[in-house]
């Protein structure tokens, strides 16, 4: 679980830090980091586990692509690790299915987003007395 996790958040943090390199932009972002991670996976590892490896990769690099107006580093770098765990027990059941990967991103920048602004919300040390 450790594994899935640190590669999701590396996906999603290499993914959003070459994002904000002017003229990148997230799909190229995403596209490098993940084709870079890929090619290190298959020399470092069989291909059955650089192919899990990399899909796991790739999966985080999604929530990597996420808008640096939505979420912060942290961000990122929770909902990749919200990411590694979902995966972990959703992407078994949707074996064979097309979008698993983004279903589980999705999932998890929804979740961490939502939690960041209930947090705010009503926290506190936050709530705005007047």
């Amino acid at each position: 679980m450790l594994t899935t996790i640190v590669i999701a958040v590396a996906g999603g943090l290499s993914t959003f830090a070459l994002s904000l390199v002017p003229f990148i932009g997230a799909i190229r972002a995403s596209t490098l980091a993940t084709l870079v991670a890929y090619t290190v996976f298959l020399v470092v590892f069989d291909s059955s586990t650089a192919n899990a490896f990399g899909a796991l990769f790739f999966g985080g690099s999604f929530v990597g692509m996420s808008s640096s107006a939505k979420l912060s580093w942290l961000g990122v770098t929770l909902a990749a690790s919200v990411f590694g765990v979902l995966s972990a027990a959703i992407l078994p059941l949707l074996n064979g299915m097309g979008g698993a990967l983004g279903v589980c991103a999705f999932l998890s920048v929804v979740i961490v987003y939502l939690s960041g602004m209930l947090y705010r919300k009503y926290n506190p040390r936050t709530i705005n007395p007047n």
